[in-house]
């Protein structure tokens, strides 16, 4: 039982779900020559990613705030009568706050419109532990195809070949949450990064390592890193790009192996955008396709398939100012990516063993703002995220294993029934080599003219459809009281599983040749190792897929107070999740609680909201 707690409590904690609102914000304060306070300076930012300019007055303090902004880069216009105009150019970056304060002089003194650019290298609103990389930096930097290759840009946090788990600061990587466009990508009910997407369309990446304010539901227990998308600007721009890497540009392989093999590998990007309706409506669109040949030549069993992976990917994002006070943002991603005459990478694989695979990934988000008055703002975002994952044998045998036991082992033709380990001789076992030695005349690879085991034969073992899915929305609302900027926010979200994992024939075949044996003494000359779900029941079906679900809901609320040149931040999160299974039904006449029920959906832990409060 215990066991069973410690599982399920660690896969609600690494699939909690987070989104990020894919905004910055502009805020400061406007002064006279003298230094006193200027209310009722008209303040206007308009972007190059902005459709519509965005406006806001000063207060009675001469403080100003522009939130819920694309990241971008602005135009600050700052007029009042009887004073000059000033203009500040900024730039907007992901999840940050930038402060412009401005210095107004009465247009007797100078009749000259001031143009300054601002740099805002930290947020000076924020107590959070965090970064941004602007745009440029990521053009000027030798950033990787993949998303995953941002991670090597998070300062502070050191790099790892773990491209799955990824690093957290010595801890595990699965504490981690990997947001793209604000969507979290790690995989539903594990926490580990997928495969896609890529980075050719990321123009921000923002990373939040500690302090984090009870505002975007961060649940994560490292570090989370988020990145926005490209979008269309006012000016219609295009970009075309190949890259190519062939096998003579790749240095000569130092190493021992006898399996040979050449890989080319090329990329090909494009995207357009622009204004389709003018101050209200622009357009992205891009398209990426990486490929990878190998050409296999050969290892010990000969000549071995090329292996083959082509990727399409494309992508398309609308924004959309339907009024100066609103904001929406509508972005939909598609990859498909296609292998053949993979998994033969061993140099005593034959090359009956290889395998192919399929994903398709999908990403939609809706997201919009409400800029309700200059003290009050509300937003919302709904996301969905669907990933399809398929690994086959290029080589399929078609049939199935009965629990009757009618389907029987083929020990003539092994290399027909599955993936046969070839055995080795063992010194001093000398009916064992007896036994093993017709296998390795028949199925073992040549090494100075003679046959020799310790090889694989056969196909490949395992079919396996894994399938994941998160749908999410959220909702939030801030409000500015004197010092005190408010916020509360409520989010929910869905995250899936479907698993069906069989074996191709027999699966895995080895051979104990009497070595090893049964209860009853009885001597184990084969053995074969398959899938749970290959086997068909005496009605003749076979298991169902395995369904689980991750369903959570929160509640946030956050307190902003600043006073002076100090900022105060005082939140809570609470947080209700809940992990179905699948095959059982509760009966509460059985000592358990549950009955057998395949194919059943049923709650197996639940942690309550006041079990679950994050200060």
């Amino acid at each position: 039982m215990r066991t069973r707690l410690f599982l399920c409590v660690c896969a609600l904690l690494i699939g909690t779900p987070v989104l990020a609102q894919q905004t910055g914000a502009i805020l400061g304060k406007v002064v006279d020559t003298e230094g006193g306070a200027l209310p009722g300076v008209t303040v206007e930012a308009s972007g190059d990613v902005l459709p519509r300019a965005r406006v806001t007055v000063t207060d009675g303090d001469g403080e100003y705030q522009l939130q819920l902004l694309p990241p971008g880069n602005y135009e600050l216009t700052f007029t009042l009568g009887g004073l000059n105009t000033e203009k500040r150019e900024v730039q907007v970056l992901l999840q940050q706050t930038s402060t412009v304060n401005v210095t107004m002089a009465l247009s007797s003194i100078s009749e000259a419109v001031s143009v300054v650019a601002e740099l805002s290298l930290i947020d000076t609103a924020s107590a959070e532990i965090k970064a941004a990389i602007s745009s440029e930096t990521i053009d000027r930097l030798p950033v990787g195809q993949e998303y995953r290759d941002l991670v090597k840009l998070i300062p502070g946090v050191q790099y790892t070949e773990d491209s799955t788990r990824g690093p957290s600061a010595g801890g595990s990587g699965q504490d981690n949450v990997y947001l793209f466009d604000g969507v979290n990508v790690g995989l539903p009910l594990f926490g580990t990064l997928s495969a896609e997407p890529s980075s050719h369309d990321i123009d921000q990446v923002s990373v939040i390592k500690g302090g984090a304010k009870a505002i975007d539901f961060n649940r994560s227990g490292g570090f989370t890193i988020n990145s926005v998308s490209k979008s269309g600007t006012d000016q219609y721009r295009g970009e075309l790009s190949y890259q190519i890497q062939t096998e003579g540009m790749t240095g000569q392989r130092d190493t021992e192996s006898d399996a040979e093999f050449e890989q080319d590998r090329d990329w090909a990007v494009a995207n357009f955008g622009g204004p389709l309706v003018s101050e209200r409506l622009f357009f992205y669109a891009s398209y990426y396709r990486p490929t990878t040949t190998r050409n296999n030549r050969s290892n010990l069993y000969g000549d071995v398939p090329d292996s083959e992976s082509t990727r399409d990917e494309f992508f398309g994002k609308l924004t959309f100012t339907p009024t100066a006070s609103t904001f929406l943002n509508l972005s939909y991603r598609t990859s498909d990516r296609n292998g053949s005459g993979a998994g033969v990478t061993g140099e005593a694989t034959a090359g009956t063993a290889s395998s192919g695979n399929d994903a398709t990934q999908d990403i939609a988000t809706l997201e919009g703002s409400w800029i309700i008055s200059e003290k009050s703002f509300a937003n919302f975002k709904y996301t969905n995220f669907d990933n399809k994952n398929s690994s086959r044998p290029d080589n399929l045998l078609g049939f199935n294993i009965a629990s009757d036991g009618s389907v029987r082992l083929d020990v003539n033709n092994l290399d027909q029934q599955g993936r046969l380990s070839v055995p080795q001789p063992v010194a001093g076992a000398d009916a064992y080599n007896d036994f093993i030695a017709p296998l390795i005349e028949r199925y073992g690879y040549l090494e100075n003219g003679v046959r020799t085991g310790g090889g694989l034969v056969g196909v490949a073992t395992t079919i396996d459809d894994n399938d994941f899915a998160r749908e999410s929305y959220q909702l939030g609302y801030d409000h500015q009281i004197g010092n005190n900027e408010l916020h509360f926010g409520y989010q929910w979200s869905l995250d899936e599983e479907d698993l069906a994992r069989t074996s191709n024939g027999w699966g895995a075949i080895t051979v104990p040749g009497g070595r090893d044996f049964l209860s009853d003494g009885t001597p184990i000359f084969y053995e074969a190792r398959f899938e749970q779900q290959s086997l068909i029941n005496e009605s003749g079906e076979v298991s169902p897929v395995i369904h689980s679900e991750f369903e959570s809901q929160s509640f946030e609320v956050n307190d902003t107070l600043r006073f002076a040149d100090w900022t105060f931040n005082i939140g809570l999160l609470v947080s209700n999740d809940k992990l179905f299974g699948q095959g059982l039904r509760e009966n509460s006449s059985n000592v358990s609680g549950f009955e057998l029920a395949p194919g059943h959906k049923y709650k197996m832990y639940e942690v309550d909201f006041e079990e679950q409060i994050q200060p």
